[in-house]
């Protein structure tokens, strides 16, 4: 009886030592599954954090290369209107020349 009894608790045992053993092995497996996840993870977001990094870059080179854009362009509107203001005053001078000239024409034609 001692001796199957024995037997019946050395199988027993040896059944959950190899149930264990299997059970260690599956959560060894899924540990292994879950570091490649964890690394997927931080690579995606090594990645992420690098395009974000270029996006800023970008945007910063963007908002310069407008600021230099609206730089010139004020600078061409402004010369467009200093060209206005030379075009008016042009355009008051000769006025005031044919103004002049019909005068004299009509001085001269008095004068004959």
């Amino acid at each position: 009886l001692l001796a199957a009894t024995c037997t019946a608790l050395l199988i027993t045992t040896t059944f959950w030592l190899q149930y264990l053993a299997a059970a260690n092995r599956v959560t060894a497996e899924r540990a292994g599954q879950l570091d490649l996840s964890v690394e997927t993870l931080k690579q995606q977001l090594s990645g992420a954090e690098t395009k974000a990094g270029e996006t800023a870059t970008a945007a910063a080179a963007l908002e310069r290369s407008w600021s230099g854009s609206k730089g010139e362009l004020d600078r061409c509107l402004a010369e467009q209107q200093r060209m206005v203001r030379r075009v008016d005053e042009s355009d008051t001078h000769a006025t005031k020349l044919v103004a002049h000239a019909e005068t004299m024409m009509n001085e001269i034609s008095t004068l004959k």
